[in-house]
Parts: C-alpha cells; structure tokens; sequence
C-alpha cells in the first residue's frame, strides 16, 4: 500500500525498521535516509531529472495571480536574480542550500553543478514522449504543439 507521509516521519519509520520497508523521498530526505545503516538505495532518479530536465513550476490560480501580479513579478525578478548570479555566488549558495536542507556541502555542490537553475522550458518534448510511450498520454504531444506556445519563456 502506497500512503503519503510527511518525508522526515517516513525517515524515522524507515531507521525504525517495522512501521515502513520502503520509501520514495524527494531530495534532499534521500541523503539523510542514506546516512540510515539499515538503509539501502534501491535507486534514485538523478539521471532521470537530468534527462527529462524534470524541475518545479510557479503555479497560481487566475484569481491570485491577477490581483497579486506584483507578489508573481517579484518571485519571477529574485529567480532572475539567483540564474544570473548562480557562478559568482556559488559559494555561499551552496553553504545556504546545505544549511536549509541539512545535507553535506558537498552533495549541494554536486548537485549546483550538474543542475544549474534556468527559467527556460527545457526536456519536454522528451519528457512528453516518454509519457506517450509508457501510454500516460493518449497521443504525442510537442512543446510548439501548445496553444500557448507563444507565451512561454525562451
């Protein structure tokens, strides 16, 4: 049975060993889960996320987002801001991202590395195709296929 529990009460009945014999953990709850002795990864999907460019969307409903456009444009400028600036304050991006998520530095730098932040829609017409040929979709769809094409960022 699949049930949805916060990531660090699935930690501690996964180091319990007999409330949960398995766990699917977003990162960066998959390090700590790893540092576990009676933990063994079975898998984790960093080539996945890095093929299909598999990140996180800003999403409001219409109703926020018009009468709170300058809370969107600000969240939009300090992403800007953070893509801009990611090599030259690496450093102390990385001590952040580290401190906020408890994980080792080193993991953080890795991962900045290999997965830079971008504003730009990238991996979907793979992801999409993947989708189809697992049969999650009905039929192919294409990036420059979507009715709102034109209004995405490139």
């Amino acid at each position: 049975m699949l049930v949805k529990i916060p990531n660090t009460e699935a930690i501690a009945m996964l180091e319990s060993n007999n409330q949960i014999r398995g766990s699917i953990l977003s990162f960066s709850a998959n390090l700590k889960a790893e540092e576990l002795s009676n933990v063994h990864m079975v898998a984790d999907f960093t080539d996945v996320i890095q093929k299909y460019s598999i990140g996180t969307a800003l999403i409001a409903n219409t109703q926020f987002y018009e009468e709170n456009q300058d809370i969107c444009d600000a969240v939009l400028k300090v992403q800007r801001e953070v893509i801009d600036t990611w090599d030259e304050n690496f450093d102390e991006n990385a001590k952040l991202l580290a401190s906020q998520y408890d994980c080792d530095i080193e993991d953080v730098e890795d991962l900045m590395r290999t997965q830079p932040p971008t504003d730009k829609l990238t991996g979907y017409n793979d992801l999409a195709n993947l989708l189809y040929e697992t049969e999650m979709l009905s039929k192919p769809l294409k990036l420059e296929d979507l009715p709102n094409y034109d209004k995405l960022p490139r």
